[in-house]
């Protein structure tokens, strides 16, 4: 397979060796706070998650790294959208809950 070149940020090779000397790098990327993940940061990496060659099986043929971190990438992307569904519904269920809790102590009080 052909290395293939894309520019969609200026690179910084720089900044890639002192994130790749990071002996906690992958603390950081296990401690990660998805939850925080904001529309900005989404919208930076689409445009490298609509490639056709980045997954994680092109990623394994440069390094079983690439390949996990692509898997981790991808799979941060796909939790931000679904958070954007299920954290609402998860927010009207604790307040359901709490009103129904509220309700079952007015009644055992009756």
């Amino acid at each position: 397979m052909n290395k293939k070149t894309f520019e969609f940020l200026s690179p910084s090779w720089s900044f890639a060796l002192t994130v790749m000397a990071d002996t906690q790098f992958l603390k950081r990327i296990q401690e990660f706070e998805k939850d925080k993940m904001n529309e900005e940061t989404i919208e930076l990496l689409s445009p490298y998650m609509d490639l056709e060659d980045f997954n994680p099986k092109v990623a394994k043929a440069a390094s079983a790294a690439a390949e996990g971190l692509c898997t981790w990438v991808r799979a941060m992307k796909f939790y931000h959208g679904a958070s954007k569904v299920v954290k609402p519904k998860l927010e009207a269920l604790a307040l359901a809950e709490g009103k129904l809790d509220v309700a079952m102590r007015a009644l055992r009080e009756a």
